[in-house]
């Protein structure tokens, strides 16, 4: 009898509570509820991560892009990517985020880890992980061996984005996207630099000079070995600028491009022989991640170049020029950016992240050899970021005719 009685009073709360969650109203309630959640942790890590304030997040990243109603459906597909970084209408990049919280991964036949493709169109993109038994991942090159690249292989976009092109979300990128510039000839085009007469060639300097290693080392540690390497080794003088660009003593690196601008356009005015400028950072990536191969029997942090191409996607997804942020070296950038990488790929296999794309300009309009390097990430020791200095002065030194 007690028995019949605990089942129907089972029966009953499970009636009641299956028809409230069939009520509309609370239906709206709980999706509420979870999107109120979503946000504030989105909101929380930023803060974290990146020493936002809520307000200063919502200037920065929120607000430009509320140019319409909150029906309009390109602003849901932004705002979902930058709480989740999963694409709405592009599944796989559901699996790039959830896979290095996986312990287990799919091998092929013969044993090797399969590629992962990205969040690109085509899909056929891929963006390469490789998985080793501890808690890190680890993006690869497309290529790990060395290899001479037929240069007829510019004139084809899918090869550049499947090979050399990564990007923001936000710019859907793709190879329509990328049949605006003829990759051919920014691949072959000379970009010698004039070595003749007295003051520095190479500019280093730091817009994040307090980015730091995971042992306290910081991007300025960095860029004096690369000078130092420059000097030494290829004989091309650099001036290093260890001035840092901060608004105030925290890590807030609001307005930091701003404040360089004040600085640096000096230092190249007073020194006309300068004709390539390198602004250093490290990335900032998840904690279960790193950016970290081995070349030459030393542990090397991966290298990424940044373009910014002051342009974004308008409310009705047409790309438009950033009126306020002007580059007028931006082709002479990418040609920079890509030869580099290319020498990368024929002299260090595994090296290089592919080139990322962003809708800003950082530092890259004051001067056509210009490259925003991102080595390693907190999460890298300072030694493998030093580690990095060696091959990238190689392969800069390869495509200005100095090695």
């Amino acid at each position: 009898m007690e028995g019949r009685i605990i089942l129907k009073s089972i029966y009953y709360l499970y009636s009641s509570v299956k028809e409230l969650f069939q009520n509309e109203r609370i239906k709206k309630i709980i999706l509420y509820g979870f999107i109120l959640i979503s946000a504030t942790n989105a909101l929380a890590d930023i803060t974290v991560r990146y020493n936002l304030t809520v307000g200063e997040m919502v200037i920065n990243s929120v607000l430009p892009r509320f140019n319409d109603t909150i029906d309009n459906k390109l602003f849901i597909k932004n705002y979902f990517y930058h709480l989740t970084q999963v694409m709405i209408g592009e599944p796989i990049t559901f699996i790039t985020q959830t896979m290095p919280y996986l312990k287990e991964y799919a091998y092929n036949a013969e044993g090797e880890l399969q590629d992962i493709p990205g969040y690109f169109e085509n899909s056929d993109q891929e963006q390469i992980f490789s998985y080793t038994e501890s808690d890190f991942y680890t993006p690869n090159s497309p290529s790990d061996k060395k290899e001479a690249i037929n240069p007829d292989n510019y004139k084809d976009s899918y090869y550049i984005l499947k090979n050399f092109i990564s990007g923001d979300a936000a710019l859907e990128i793709n190879t329509d996207f990328l049949k605006r510039w003829d990759f051919y000839k920014l691949m072959t085009k000379g970009l010698s630099i004039n070595d003749k007469g007295e003051g520095p060639k190479i500019l280093i300097f730091h817009t994040h000079a307090r980015e730091a290693y995971a042992d306290g080392k910081t991007v300025v540690d960095v860029g004096d070995k690369l000078k130092d390497i420059f000097e030494n080794e290829y004989g091309i003088e650099t001036l290093h600028v260890k001035k840092e660009f901060y608004k105030d003593d925290t890590w807030n690196v609001t307005g930091a491009y701003e404040i360089m601008e004040k600085t640096i356009p000096k230092i190249l005015e007073e020194n006309p022989s300068i004709e390539i400028c390198i602004d250093i950072h490290r990335d900032g990536v998840p904690e279960n991640v790193k950016l970290v191969t081995t070349l030459n029997n030393k542990e090397t942090a991966k290298v990424m170049f940044v373009n910014g191409l002051c342009m974004n996607r308008n409310v009705e997804g047409e790309l438009v020029q950033k009126e306020e942020l002007r580059n007028p070296y931006l082709d002479d950038n990418l040609a920079f950016s890509l030869q580099t990488q290319e020498k990368a790929y024929e002299y260090y296999p595994g090296l290089m992240r592919k080139i990322f794309l962003r809708e800003y300009r950082y530092s890259l309009h004051m001067k056509p050899l210009s490259l925003l390097i991102e080595i390693g990430a907190q999460t890298n020791t300072g030694e493998e970021a030093l580690n990095a200095t060696v091959p990238l002065a190689d392969i800069i030194a390869k495509v200005i005719e100095k090695d």
